[in-house]
């Protein structure tokens, strides 16, 4: 079996980083063993030490590739050549909740990382994507005179908050509402809800 893994190096750790990031985003890096990690990947215990070295190195490297994945997924649309700012921002939020729905770790994970204080997030640069461009193009929209209201570093921490919380809350306050916050038609109003006040709150 390990000669199989080895074999197949990249594939092999490909299927160890899904399996932890399945895990820590459900169970938190604590309550997650590499043995766990091992099972839920299909391998043998001791495979993911022998790609990770150890649980640690593994958690660095799930977060890393989330963040990654997630740059290159907001850099996929047209975010950078429209003379139209107030449309690249909609546009933006729009697209992080597409990654949003299409990988539904990538919030957990976050906010476990926050909760658990690891601090992992924090030493590196520029973690999230929809942060870095969403403030680039703020302060564009500002020097253009287009926004007005200079506290919008808030504005923007509000914005993530709303736009995070059905995602975050699927399993408790969504349920209880009988929203599916991955739904077609919620996310849809969703998009439309959290442009429309971001916007209305930078003016």
């Amino acid at each position: 079996m390990m000669k199989e893994v080895i074999r197949d190096a990249e594939s092999s750790k490909n299927k160890i980083l899904d399996s932890a990031e399945q895990l820590f985003a459900t169970k938190g890096f604590n309550n997650t063993s590499l043995v766990e990690i091992g099972e839920h990947s299909k391998f043998s215990r001791a495979t993911p030490t022998y790609f990770f070295k150890n649980k640690a190195t593994l958690y660095q490297a799930v977060l890393l590739r989330l963040i990654d994945d997630e740059r290159e997924f907001v850099k996929r649309r047209d975010l950078l050549e429209s003379d139209d700012i107030v449309g690249r921002i909609k546009e933006l939020l729009c697209t992080h909740i597409d990654f949003i729905s299409l990988r539904p770790t990538y919030v957990p994970l976050i906010c476990r990382e926050a909760l658990d204080h690891n601090g992992f997030l924090l030493s590196t640069h520029n973690f999230l994507a929809v942060i870095e461009q969403g403030k680039e193009l703020i302060e564009l929209a500002r020097n253009r005179g287009i926004i007005v209201n200079q506290d919008s570093d808030s504005i923007l921490m509000y914005s993530l908050s709303i736009t995070w919380f059905p995602f975050l809350q699927k399993d408790l306050i969504a349920k209880s509402l009988k929203i599916d916050p991955f739904s077609e038609s919620f996310l849809q109003r969703h998009k439309e809800f959290v442009t429309t006040t971001f916007i209305q709150s930078l003016f």
